[in-house]
């Protein structure tokens, strides 16, 4: 064989081993090993008969990315990791023509997508326009509302009687946190706030948490403390419990772990708390409507059977511990 025909023939290997390698790299740099709890569905098809009612309707952050039949993976990424804190939508760009017209979007330019901001509902729905999946997840989190106060030891008496006095009857819940709240906590808070009272402390004392039983070097940080009461009556001294997220026992602290502590506490304590408690409502010792949102994306049982949890501690507050039931 020639020397030139040679040198042709190793270079169109060489060609086609690159080219196949560089396809397979691609392959795999698309592919993304999921946890359990992402397995379900983060990103809703939008359109002209449902934009309104799951948008605009909602008091909730929506990321809606526009789309000509193909997302990436970093879009595929941010829905799961934003799962259960905003909602994630998608439109077609060539099949939605109507709705984008209805909602002005631009045709010329094509932004990736637009962030409707937590708050105001229907015509009056803020929104932004963004083109990377990080500028959105920063619009998205900031437009949720940071409802958080703090709480330590001196002015916890009042906190827990200002959670008693709501109607219904709250549960006083401390976020213990080493930071500031996450847009995670944020949206948590906003969500379970007919149920739980939430207050913060961040990078709390000793002496702050003594009323836990426990010191800071006790607590896997961040974590939450429910308080429930031993009995049902409003007095000047009443013994409390403190039922605490365990991450030994429930798994990471992450949104969906995060709200079965929450389901598993109202079902378990609600008829502990004193004035309107609603125990007798079914519906509301279940949380039924929140169940029916967090069910949309999320394919998990949040409510499962909750046996009562072995007392520890013996200070002022006796902690407690939700038993692994899930």
């Amino acid at each position: 064989m020639p020397t030139r025909s040679r040198e042709y023939v190793i270079y169109r290997l060489v060609f086609v081993s690159l080219t196949l390698f560089l396809c397979c790299r691609e392959s795999v740099q698309q592919e993304i090993e999921l946890e359990e709890h992402e397995r379900y569905l983060d990103m809703f098809p939008l359109t002209k008969s449902n934009f309104t009612k799951e948008v605009l309707d909602s008091e909730e952050a929506w990321i809606v990315i526009f789309h000509t039949g193909s997302l990436t993976l970093e879009w595929k990424r941010m829905a799961v990791a934003l799962r259960g804190v905003v909602w994630v939508g998608m439109i077609d760009r060539k099949e939605e023509k109507d709705l984008l017209q209805t909602l002005d979007y631009d045709m010329v330019k094509t932004h990736a997508a637009r962030v409707y901001h937590s708050g105001e509902t229907g015509s009056d729905k803020q929104w932004t326009y963004v083109d990377s999946p990080l500028d959105a997840r920063i619009q998205a989190c900031s437009s949720i509302p940071d409802s958080l106060a703090s709480v330590d030891d001196a002015g916890l008496q009042d906190f827990i009687y200002q959670s008693y006095s709501s109607t219904p009857t709250r549960f006083p819940a401390v976020l213990i946190l080493d930071e500031s709240p996450s847009c995670m906590f944020k949206a948590m808070v906003n969500r379970y706030y007919s149920f739980f009272n939430f207050r913060t402390m961040i990078n709390p004392s000793d002496k702050d948490l003594a009323i836990f039983g426990q010191s800071l070097k006790d607590f896997d940080l961040p974590t939450i403390a429910v308080l429930v009461s031993k009995t049902k009556e409003k007095k000047d001294s009443m013994t409390f419990e403190a039922v605490l997220y365990n991450e030994d026992l429930m798994g990471d602290v992450n949104y969906v772990n995060l709200v079965k502590f929450l389901f598993a506490v109202n079902k378990q304590y609600r008829h502990t708390l004193p004035g309107e408690n609603m125990a007798g409502r079914r519906g509301f010792v279940e949380m039924r409507d929140l169940l029916e949102v967090e069910k949309k994306r999320f394919q998990v049982n949040f409510l499962p059977p909750v046996q009562k949890a072995k007392k520890e501690g013996g200070l002022k507050f006796t902690t407690k511990v939700v038993k692994d039931e899930f």
